[in-house]
């Protein structure tokens, strides 16, 4: 796929790597989005817990469609999540990936998943560190809006589409 990462499926095994490019881009990327209370909420800190829990989801959510990014020595640069039948979940890539590509390589593959699924639409709340991304790979803005993060904080988000 690129000259420094590969794309593939998820497997237990990446919860870990899932995690902490979870945390960096949170953390780090949209950090000058949000205040620190939505960020903590957003991303806790990557710990025994939190990897057992995500790999058990892996596992046996069989609802959620993941791919990862990852660079030559195996290490998760990225990943990103499709829940059909119209919603692409997330995509998230690490600080130090950021601006390579690996996002929309991502994007490209989930797209094609999505397709080859039988999706005519995505549809997602994007964070406002991303709107532009998505924007230049053919979503539209529906409105913004308001995403209540597991534990209850709010965190403004844009709702946005697009048709496959």
């Amino acid at each position: 796929m690129s000259a420094f990462f590969d794309i593939r499926p998820s497997t237990p095994d990446d919860a870990e790597g899932i995690l902490r490019a979870h945390y960096s881009a949170v953390h780090e990327t949209a950090r000058n989005d949000y205040p620190e209370t939505v960020l903590a909420a957003w991303s806790r800190p990557v710990d025994a817990q939190r990897i057992a829990a995500h790999r058990a989801k892996i596992e046996t959510d069989k609802r959620i469609v993941s791919y990862v990014a990852v660079d030559l020595s195996g290490k998760v640069l990225g990943f990103g999540e499709l829940v059909p039948p119209e919603t692409l979940g997330a995509i998230y890539v690490a600080a130090e990936a950021g601006r390579r590509g690996v996002a929309g390589a991502l994007l490209e593959t989930l797209e094609a998943k999505a397709r080859e699924l039988g999706m005519k639409v995505l549809k997602m709340e994007s964070s406002l560190t991303a709107v532009a991304f998505y924007v230049r790979h053919g979503f539209r803005e529906l409105g913004r809006g308001e995403h209540r993060l597991a534990d209850g904080v709010v965190m403004a988000c844009v709702k946005m589409e697009k048709t496959l």
